[in-house]
């Protein structure tokens, strides 16, 4: 996950944390502070403005 490091960010990456438990699925969660960006597997799936 990329994001400038905002609440929003932080909830997101909250989000996503929660998402991978209740899926049963285990991954590594990276936040790096750069432009808002999600990045699965090397490929950016979203970008720009606010994640929900």
């Amino acid at each position: 996950m990329l994001g400038p490091g905002c609440p929003k960010c932080g909830t997101f990456y909250d989000n996503v944390i929660l998402a991978l438990d209740e899926l049963g699925l285990e991954a590594t969660v990276e936040w790096e502070e750069l432009p808002p960006r999600l990045v699965v597997d090397g490929k950016v799936v979203s970008q720009g403005g606010y994640f929900p």
